[in-house]
């Protein structure tokens, strides 16, 4: 017998009556055991079926497959000198996931770069704290170090989403954000499509794509890959300045193989492909819709060396931020992370 998750516990002031107490230890035991998860229904919840347009060339308007199981913990990254800003209730919090030991380089009065939606400004740290908002630990909230943020120029920035510790000062004058809309259409599956699954075949037949536990079919397929038997749906596509390129195009692409399904950052230039799969794991993580892309160029130049993402507003897991540099081999992943919302409120 399965028990549907009941949204949050009952308040500590509702009469204890008898249906009510029963309901109540329900939903104790349901989130001992992890039948449930706070804002999900019981059951595990797959990312949103891709679906590409209706009828583009060799597309197909049907769902894909469900994708695999999401795992217990993510696996958050992030590059030295480089840190998630959030907003938590109107305060800007950098967030400091290094591990336990000496946290050089922060501090009160210390000056930071901070890139958010609409511009660069610098910004200094106020004082430390603690949240108990973004890790957990066994089904329990963890506190995770931060700083918080606080400047003339915060009223530039629109949406915070990461902070760089510069080992000399800077000057953000030359610095320009950029944000991008989704350019996806037919066209885009035409002319991109053919090349994104003989990548993914590519990849594939090298083991470089990985599947699902028990997905025998996938196993099979990847014996002698077919491009054209592989599923695709494009989330984002939107042109990306890089140097050495003619048309550099970005694209947020999943594809699905069997049971196993896999979401990438890519970059083309034209038709063609330019290096592999910067991974953007899924499982427990905003589906692409809720993500906002901008370019960040340090130089004030014609090329964006960064592409950064982010959550706008509120996603079903808990807000998000994404880094990547994009260069001549492709685009690679620097920064991920995410404030974990899976955390049981203490009864």
């Amino acid at each position: 017998m399965v028990f549907g998750c009941l949204p949050q516990p009952f308040p500590r002031n509702r009469p204890r009556l008898l249906r009510s107490w029963v309901l109540h230890r329900l939903w104790i035991f349901s989130a001992a055991v992890g039948l449930c998860v706070p804002g999900a229904p019981a059951q595990d919840r797959p990312p949103s079926a891709p679906v590409a347009p209706a009828q583009a060339q060799g597309e197909s308007s049907a769902q894909l497959p469900p994708a695999r199981r999401a795992p217990i913990r993510l696996a958050l990254r992030q590059a030295p000198g480089v840190f998630p800003v959030y907003d938590m209730d109107g305060m800007w919090i950098l967030l400091d996931r290094r591990k336990e030991g000496p946290r050089r380089g922060l501090g009160p009065k210390r000056r930071v770069l901070v890139i958010g939606s609409s511009g660069v400004e610098v910004l200094s740290i106020l004082h430390a704290t603690r949240t108990w908002n973004a890790s957990c630990s066994q089904a329990g909230q963890q506190a995770t170090p931060g700083y918080v943020l606080g400047g003339k120029g915060r009223g530039q920035l629109g949406v915070p989403i990461i902070a760089l510790v510069p080992k000399s000062p800077v000057q953000p004058r030359r610095a320009r954000v950029r944000r991008l809309g989704n350019e996806t259409s037919d066209s885009t599956y035409m002319e991109l499509g053919p090349a994104i699954r003989k990548t993914v075949a590519r990849e594939i037949s090298q083991g470089r794509f990985a599947l699902e536990a028990g997905d025998s079919l996938g196993e099979a397929f990847s014996r002698n890959p077919d491009p054209e038997k592989i599923q695709l749906r494009i989330d984002f596509a939107a042109k990306f300045p890089v140097a050495g390129f003619g048309s550099p195009q970005l694209v947020v692409a999943g594809t699905q193989i069997s049971r196993s399904f896999r979401r990438c950052l890519r970059l083309s230039d034209g038709p063609r492909m330019v290096g592999g799969c910067a991974l953007m794991p899924h499982a427990l993580m905003a589906d692409t819709d809720f993500l906002e892309f901008a370019a960040y160029d340090p130089a004030g130049g014609t090329s964006a060396p960064i592409l950064l993402a982010y959550s706008s507003r509120e996603p079903l897991w808990g807000h998000e931020r994404w880094g990547f540099r994009m260069g001549r081999k492709g685009p690679s992943l620097f920064l991920l992370d995410a404030l974990d919302p899976r955390c049981r409120q203490r009864l």
